[in-house]
């Protein structure tokens, strides 16, 4: 249970570790940080095409 529990807790720190660094890897694996308007409107054309 010790090992769970040990597992568990790097998961978390992880997933705030990404959350937290996100506005910087978003830009490089994006190249752009759209907004809620924006990303509605590629939709909108996608979904047209």
């Amino acid at each position: 249970m010790n090992k769970a529990l040990n597992t568990s807790i790097w998961l978390v720190f992880l997933l705030g570790f990404v959350l937290a660094t996100s506005p910087v890897w978003q830009r490089i694996v994006y190249g752009f940080n759209p907004t809620l308007d924006e990303l509605l409107q590629i939709a909108r054309c996608l979904s047209s095409a």
